[in-house]
C-alpha cells in the first residue's frame, strides 16, 4: 500500500466538561456581571472535596459564574445551552449586545456574542431550544472553536468527529471515568463546564495542558480510524483502505489501534485485556501491540488458498501476537489461511508486538514500516506495505 504519512506533535490532552449555571435563577451576587479576577473566596456548602473546587472558585473570582443564594453551586447538575454560551462569552470578554427591552429571552444578548465571534453557527442545534441542557459534544464544539480560528470560519467544514479530536487533543475535554468514556451525548454539569472553561483561558494564554490518553485515542479512532496521532505523533494513510490491489479476495483494512501493554488504563484494554508473543510464548511486557482490523471476502470458488503474514521492516524485535488463552471471550482473529474451495466472509483482528524501545528507535529515525502480505497459492503473493513514516 502507497501513501503520504505526515508527522504531528502529540500535544498535551486533558477533557473535561462543564457546566455553570444560573442566570436566571436565584442567586446571590458572588461576583459581578462584569469579569474581575481580583475576586476573594467565596464559601460555598457544596464544593468541599469535590474534583472541580479549584476550577469553581477561579470561575466564581473571575466573574462569569455565581453560586445559587442559598449558598451551593450544586455542581453536578445539568447546565443550559443559554448558560453555557453566557459563561463562555463572559469569560472571553467577548462583546455582548445590549438587551433590547423587545427581548423575549434573557439569553439572546450571550448567543449573539457567541455566534458573532464564530464559537456557534445556529445550524448547530437541530433539536431542542437554548433552554436544552448541553451535551458533551455541543460543548466541546464552542470550546474547540473558541481555542481555534481556523474552526471560527463560517466556511469551515470540520468533522464533530474531528471537532471532538481537537478538544481532547489540545486539552480542554478528558474522558468520563465510567460508561462511554467519551460521552459526547451525555448532558454536561455545572462543574464540567466550569472546567471546560478555564482551560480554554489557560490554553489562550499559551498553557500547555495534559492529555487524556485514553480519551484522545478514542476520539481520534472515530474520527479517522486509527490512534497512531495519539500515540505515536504520525498519521496513517486514510482509512479505511483497500488492499487487495484487484485480486480475487477483497482486502479491507478499517482500524489501526497501537496499544500499550503496561499501561492498565490502556484504551480498548475491555477488548483486549491481554497479549501473549508467539515467538517466545510469554506475556507481552514492554511492547506495543498493533491491532489492525480487517474485512476479508471472496466470492469465487476454485483452488488455493488465501493466508495473512505480516511484519514490521527493519525490526529485530517483533511479532505475532495472541490474545492471552486465559481470555475466555475472546475476539475473531485472522490466523489461518482460507482456501478457495468455498467462498467466504470474515471480519477480525491481526496483531503484532514490537518492543517500545525498538519502535521509539525506528520513529526518531522516521522508519517504521508494517508489512501485511497476502499469499495466494498457485496465483503468487502480493505485498502490500502500510508505511508509518514522513
Amino acid at each position: 500500500m502507497k501513501g503520504t504519512i505526515t508527522r504531528i506533535g502529540v500535544a498535551a490532552v486533558l477533557s473535561g466538561a462543564l457546566l455553570i449555571g444560573g442566570y436566571h435563577g436565584e442567586l446571590f451576587s458572588a461576583a459581578s456581571s462584569s469579569v474581575s479576577t481580583e475576586k476573594q473566596s467565596v464559601y460555598l456548602s457544596d464544593i468541599t472535596g469535590h474534583w472541580a473546587e479549584d476550577s469553581i472558585q477561579r470561575a466564581i473570582q473571575a466573574g462569569y459564574v455565581d453560586g445559587y443564594e442559598d449558598r451551593t453551586f450544586r455542581p453536578d447538575q445539568n447546565i443550559t445551552r443559554a448558560e453555557y454560551a453566557a459563561m463562555l462569552a463572559k469569560a472571553l470578554g467577548v462583546w455582548i449586545p445590549p438587551s433590547k427591552p423587545a427581548d423575549e429571552h434573557w439569553y439572546n444578548g450571550y448567543v449573539s456574542a457567541v455566534v458573532s465571534a464564530g464559537f456557534h453557527r445556529y445550524s448547530d442545534f437541530q433539536t431542542g431550544t437554548w433552554d436544552t441542557p448541553i451535551t458533551r459534544m455541543e460543548m466541546a464544539r464552542m470550546a474547540a472553536r473558541a481555542v481555534d480560528e481556523r474552526l471560527q470560519s463560517a466556511d469551515d467544514d470540520t468533522s464533530d468527529e474531528e471537532i471532538f479530536y481537537i478538544a481532547t487533543q489540545k486539552g480542554i475535554i478528558n474522558g468520563l471515568s465510567s460508561g462511554d468514556i467519551l460521552g459526547k451525548k451525555e448532558p454536561a454539569t455545572r462543574a464540567q463546564t466550569v472546567t471546560v472553561i478555564q482551560r480554554i483561558l489557560d490554553v489562550l494564554e499559551g498553557k500547555e495542558l495534559e492529555v487524556d490518553m485514553r480519551a484522545s485515542s478514542y476520539a481520534e479512532v472515530e474520527w479517522r480510524g486509527t490512534n497512531m496521532g495519539t500515540m505515536w505523533g504520525m498519521t496513517p494513510v486514510e482509512l479505511p483502505k483497500r488492499l487487495d490491489n484487484g485480486k480475487t479476495v477483497k482486502v479491507v483494512l478499517n482500524e489501526v489501534l497501537v496499544l500499550d501493554v503496561d499501561d492498565p488504563n490502556r484504551p480498548y484494554a475491555d477488548m483486549f485485556p491481554k497479549f501473549r508473543r508467539t515467538f517466545d510464548r510469554e506475556t507481552a511486557k514492554d511492547d506495543y501491540i498493533i491491532a489492525m482490523n480487517f474485512d476479508v471476502e471472496n466470492q469465487i470458488q476454485g483452488e488455493g488458498y488465501f493466508v495473512f503474514e505480516q511484519w514490521i521492516t527493519g525490526s529485530s524485535v517483533y511479532g505475532r501476537s495472541i490474545v492471552h488463552p486465559e481470555i475466555e471471550n475472546y475476539m475473531d482473529f485472522l490466523f489461518s489461511g482460507y482456501r478457495f474451495d468455498k467462498p467466504f466472509k470474515e471480519n477480525g483482528w491481526i496483531f503484532m508486538n514490537i518492543s517500545k524501545e525498538e519502535a521509539h528507535y525506528r520513529m526518531s529515525i522516521n522508519r517504521l514500516l508494517i508489512n501485511i502480505t497476502n499469499k495466494f497459492d498457485p496465483n503468487g503473493v502480493t505485498n502490500l506495505s502500510l508505511p508509518l513514516e514522513e
